[in-house]
């Protein structure tokens, strides 16, 4: 059951491999699959301050969606972008999307396909700003440590969390006061967060699900 697999489950993603790769489809999950995605806290970081080049890490990218609907948001900024997610799938996904929306948007971009927990950049605050949504919830108790701590490490000035927060079957339950005390341990301050619910089409109807969404700003 797919409920039951864990993100770090290197069989399940090996035999998932599926390069099929359809561009509109693409498009479509990234801009219109959910139209009330909220990214707004990192946007409105990104956009307040007066650095032009912006270096950002996507940690759990899958094909780039999310990094797309992001990059598509911010103005007047010369944007790196890398993403790391450890489906080879995902990753070949996301290269040839890339290579497309790169073009009409002119980025720069790699993707990495790995484990983040064992991810190392060239070297430590390689990023000014890095992101997760909905991957936290699916990190494995034994692993959210590290996986944190590694996006401390990585990120020079902001972290950004979009994750649900109900039961959801597969996914950890975890609020702002547990991320808030691990991320404080690496260097980082919850800064400004929300709880709330996002409404996601669906056929003729739609459904909620309710999100913690959360910046997180480096103190020293």
């Amino acid at each position: 059951h797919l409920f039951k697999i864990k993100y770090t489950n290197k069989k399940f993603h090996n035999l998932k491999i599926d390069k099929n790769f359809n561009y509109k489809d693409w498009k479509y999950n990234s801009f219109s699959k959910r139209p009330n995605l909220d990214l707004g806290l990192l946007v409105d970081e990104i956009d307040s301050i007066k650095t032009k080049n912006i270096k950002i890490l996507d940690v759990g990218c899958g094909p780039g969606e999310i990094a797309a609907n992001l990059i598509s948001l911010i103005k007047n900024k010369k944007i790196t972008y890398a993403g790391v997610d450890f489906s080879p799938s995902a990753v070949f996904k996301g290269k040839k999307a890339f290579k497309i929306f790169s073009k009409k948007k002119s980025f720069s971009y790699k993707f990495y396909q790995n484990n983040f927990t064992k991810f190392n950049s060239i070297k430590k605050r390689n990023y000014d700003y890095s992101f997760s949504v909905s991957v936290m919830e699916m990190i494995e108790n034994k692993d959210i440590k590290k996986f944190i701590e590694n996006m401390c490490n990585q990120t020079k000035t902001g972290i950004f969390l979009n994750e649900n927060n109900e039961n959801f079957p597969g996914s950890k339950l975890r609020n702002h006061r547990f991320y808030e005390e691990l991320f404080f341990k690496y260097g980082f301050k919850l800064n400004k967060y929300k709880y709330q619910f996002e409404k996601v089409p669906r056929g003729k109807g739609s459904f909620e699900f309710y999100r913690l969404i959360a910046l997180f700003k480096r103190f020293n």
